[in-house]
Order: structure tokens, then sequence, then C-alpha cells
């Protein structure tokens, strides 16, 4: 085990969280992208108590050339753990995220609600503090 599996390990450990990676499928491409590469499509849920979280999870196409499945740690060190910008347009700025058709608008808006749904879903499951400690996982 990796220092890094090692850390995801432990934040599940710590906070009571079970973790379920379920392959779904696999895609060319990651969706909103230009990436054209085969990758597997996972369902990840988080489960703390009561509360869960669910997510879809494109794993790397280095993964799928390997026949590699995610580790934990893959699954955990993307995720969304601070509060994205209110403001979409500002999104757009600071990710670098070019808006020039109403195409592109659609993409950029898309990927902002999901970031924003990553985030909600993710504060509902956890404490700032716990947050703060996912969002360390690099």
């Amino acid at each position: 085990m990796t220092d890094y599996e090692q850390q995801a390990y432990e934040f599940l450990q710590e906070t009571g969280t079970r973790i379920n990676i379920e392959y779904e499928t696999t895609v060319d491409g990651f969706p909103n992208s230009d990436d054209i590469l085969p990758h597997r499509k996972y369902n990840v849920t988080l489960k703390r108590g009561k509360k869960k979280f669910s997510y879809p999870f494109y794993d790397s196409y280095n993964n799928f050339r390997l026949k590699k499945d995610p580790t934990t740690y893959d699954v955990l060190a993307c995720l969304q753990t601070y509060e994205p910008e209110a403001d979409m347009w500002e999104f757009a700025r600071n990710y670098g995220y070019t808006i020039d058709s109403e195409e592109s608008y659609k993409n950029v808006r898309n990927i902002w609600h999901g970031v924003w749904q990553e985030y909600c879903g993710l504060s509902e499951l956890y404490e700032p503090e716990w947050l703060e400690r996912l969002g360390e996982i690099q």
C-alpha cells in the first residue's frame, strides 16, 4: 500500500465511511472533453451512518490500458472539497474555460453545476474539518 492509499484508508477509518466502487461501463473519452481515449466509468458510493453520496468516476486511460482497477485513493483524491465559485463566469475564468458559443456556455454550465452537486453532496456527508482533511489526500 502506498502512502497515498494509506491516507485514503485512514480517512475512511477515522470518519466511519464505507466505500463501494462499482464498474459501470467503458466509454470513449471523458464527458465534456475533447479526450477520445477509452476509460472505464465507475459508480462510487460513500456511506457514513445513514447518509450516502454517489458519484460517477472516470478512471484514467493508463489504468484502462493496464487493465488496472482504480484505488480508493484514486476515487477520493479528485473530489471537490471546497466551496466552488458562486458565479459561473468567475468559475470559468478561474479554471481556464473559454465561453465563446452557446455550446461552450452549456458545457461550462454543466461542469459548474456538477462541481456544485459534488461539493453539496460531500458537505452533507462530512463536517468542514473532515472536508478539509479529505482535500489534503494528495
